[in-house]
């Protein structure tokens, strides 16, 4: 017994349900995948800058030079200020840091005060730890010259 292909009935087409359905998802996850990535390095790109402070003149000066048409000899100018004003906010925040630590080492110490001795060791590792991330030893400063 031959069967004819002209007369064998192919069972029909699977149906694409939900097709829509499918492409927003992902869409969305791309979406979410995206502003993670985004999000991650900015927090590395602020933690460097945090970390060292040291890139910031020249990066700056660069941003500006090519913003503003900088000739290499405001360039150097533009450098040079930068530089010197970083002296004089690292200064100011040399001045203002010990009051800050004192105000944060209270803030850990009341908060000890109402954990048990097991959360008392994961608050001060959680502590010291933001606290090296975020707010790393300052730079020793130069003289700044007026």
């Amino acid at each position: 017994m031959s069967t004819n292909p002209s007369t064998t009935t192919l069972p029909p087409a699977p149906r694409r349900r939900f097709r829509w359905l499918r492409t927003l998802l992902v869409f969305i996850a791309g979406i979410v995948v995206g502003a993670a990535l985004c999000v991650m390095v900015i927090v590395h790109r602020v933690e460097h800058a945090i970390h060292h402070p040291e890139d910031a003149p020249p990066r700056i000066t660069k941003f500006l030079t090519r913003k503003l048409d900088l000739s290499p000899s405001q360039h150097d100018q533009v450098l040079a200020i930068i530089r010197q004003r970083q002296q004089s906010l690292l200064a100011l925040r040399q001045e203002i840091r010990p009051k800050l630590n004192t105000q944060l080492d209270e803030l850990r110490i009341e908060i000890d005060g109402v954990l048990t001795p097991d959360q008392r060791t994961e608050w001060e590792k959680l502590y010291q730890d933001t606290k090296d991330r975020w707010m790393p030893d300052l730079p020793p400063t130069q003289p700044v010259e007026h």
